[in-house]
């Protein structure tokens, strides 16, 4: 009785702690891939982010450019188009790295 009953006894621990590592390992698994995941979105939304103010920057110098450039009218082009130059680079810069993305 004695044997059967440390058998038992032996059986129900090293099955015990099977599971019980498992679990462990199951469970950091799962954080390590949602620390990935987590990084990951991140940086897109980083990446987004940083784009859409270059975008709208270079929307602000072109809306500006174009707003001199009309009041200026024909007599002085060349005051606008500075603004316009440096705000359709940047425009032109996001774009490209958007679609590149």
């Amino acid at each position: 009785m004695g044997i059967i009953k440390w058998l038992g006894d032996f059986v129900s621990k090293e099955v015990t702690s099977d599971l019980l590592g498992g679990i462990r390992n199951k469970i950091s698994e799962t954080i390590e891939e949602t620390q990935e995941k987590v990084e990951k979105v991140t940086k897109y939304v980083i990446k987004s982010l940083a784009l859409l103010m270059i975008f709208f920057t270079g929307l602000i110098f072109l809306l500006v450019g174009l707003g001199q450039t009309l009041e200026d009218k024909v007599s002085s082009l060349t005051q606008g188009m500075g603004f316009i130059v440096i705000g359709g680079v940047m425009v032109l810069i996001a774009i490209i790295v958007k679609a590149l993305k």
